[in-house]
């Protein structure tokens, strides 16, 4: 799976860049108009600043981590305590063979 993962996330950012650049050039030849400062805003107050303070800090990335290990734990821990063991080795053989496969693909 960690081979897969890598040949999509290339082919994902392969998709992202040609799209950015297609929007670029609209935007560069008048066809369209792409108002930053509103984007900015609402990137940096609705995904960033997540504690809601005016600024990102540790804390904001400390909770969106939090959110990742929330989307990525899901199913391991859930059950009786021998279930939960399995469930750990399981991950962490996984965890392994996916870091695996992202180094040699």
């Amino acid at each position: 799976s960690g081979l897969a993962l890598k040949k999509a996330g290339k082919m994902a950012s392969i998709g992202l860049g040609l799209s950015f650049v297609a929007l670029q050039s609209l935007a560069y030849s008048g066809y369209i108009e792409v108002n930053h400062e509103k984007l900015e805003k609402e990137l940096y107050e609705k995904v960033l600043d997540r504690n809601k303070d005016g600024k990102v800090d540790s804390e904001d990335l400390r909770s969106i981590l939090e959110d990742v290990k929330k989307i990525v734990a899901h199913g391991l821990l859930e059950g009786e305590s021998g279930e939960n063991s399995k469930a750990i080795a399981g991950g962490g053989g996984f965890g392994l063979g996916f870091l695996g496969g992202l180094r040699s693909g």
